[in-house]
């Protein structure tokens, strides 16, 4: 259990530094008026950094991922001390030890494996069920952080988090209005 909370602790810091680097890129370009914000003059199309995305109705269309890649072209050194920081710095991990560092293919030298496999051999299988658990949750370290960022909220615009707290004001009054509703007084 403490060797899991390790991991969770190592993806918890990779999906704050992924974070920082979200709330730069996007503040600099809110403030180069990259963003299109809630302006969207009749019959224009909805921007998201000076793309054009797909209404409703308008049926599937691809990203255009070479546009995409020159939108972003002037952050790429965010881009590369992001990675710097997740992948190839010790997290909670000692500099001995080094399985915090990450290059694919390397884990035939990685401590941690070899530990896990250790463990694997005093046949005993609920030892060997979670050395498994945590060799496999080790060796996809970086599919786990893009997956837990999938699940991350993040509110970078003004706008949104006006619109967050209208939503909670809506939501509040719905409620009360119900209450009036239900409630078995003569006035509702």
């Amino acid at each position: 259990k403490l060797m899991i909370r390790m991991l969770d602790i190592r993806a918890n810091f990779r999906i704050s530094v992924l974070l920082d680097a979200w709330e730069e890129i996007f503040e600099d370009m809110y403030l180069k008026d990259m963003v299109v914000e809630g302006k969207n003059p009749r019959g224009r199309k909805p921007t998201f950094v000076g793309l054009k995305l797909a209404q409703a109705g308008d049926g599937p269309k691809e990203v255009d991922l070479k546009a995409l890649g020159d939108r972003f072209e002037p952050y790429r050194e965010i881009f590369n001390q992001c990675m710097q920081r997740c992948y190839k710095q010790q997290i909670v991990s000692s500099d001995e030890l080094k399985a915090d560092t990450y290059a694919p293919g390397e884990y035939a030298s990685d401590p941690l494996v070899e530990a896990m496999i250790g463990l694997m051999g005093f046949q005993d299988a609920n030892l060997t069920a979670q050395a498994c658990a945590l060799m496999m949750r080790h060796m996809a370290q970086r599919t786990r952080v893009s997956n837990d960022l999938k699940l991350v909220q993040v509110m970078v615009y003004p706008a949104a988090v006006k619109v967050y707290g209208e939503t909670l004001y809506v939501i509040k009054a719905l409620t009360a209005l119900r209450k009036h509703l239900f409630a078995d007084k003569q006035a509702a």
